[in-house]
């Protein structure tokens, strides 16, 4: 369930002429989801990331029902951690350049300048161990 939003939940009561008005509702995790009932349904509000088991009590035979887990999120927030990663992920690709063993540039095509079994390199060892960018290429 996404953060800051409602989620009805039908309520099926058997025998069919049970009292519900008898029925206490229970939410686990009240600081995530609080609940309520409405015409037959638990109406689920969520306010914060968090988890919530929630179910009825019979008030006066102390029956449980079936317990519902409900996983409260940040859609967005986790979005926006999602898309920081992919970037963080794509800033440490590593760029390969090609030198030669002779020249002092490095090249982006290993064509360039008809260079002869051009050694491929990381471009920051390259830069590191003083080539410069050829002209034709950058």
């Amino acid at each position: 369930m996404d953060i800051n939003s409602i989620q009805a939940i039908d309520i099926k009561v058997i025998p069919n002429r049970a009292n519900i008005d008898d029925l206490k509702y229970i939410s686990t995790g009240e600081d995530a989801v609080k609940i309520n009932r409405e015409e037959g349904k638990i109406i689920a509000n969520s306010f914060k990331e968090g988890k919530s088991d929630i179910y009825v009590i019979d008030g006066k035979s102390n029956v449980k029902s079936n317990v519902i887990t409900i996983k409260v999120i940040d859609k967005k927030a986790q979005a926006l951690k999602k898309k920081k990663q992919q970037s963080i992920k794509s800033s440490k690709k590593i760029t390969y350049v090609y030198i030669s063993r002779t020249g002092s540039k490095y090249h982006s095509n290993k064509y360039c300048s008809h260079m002869r079994k051009p050694d491929k390199v990381d471009m920051k060892k390259a830069k590191a161990a003083g080539y410069t960018p050829c002209k034709k290429c950058y």
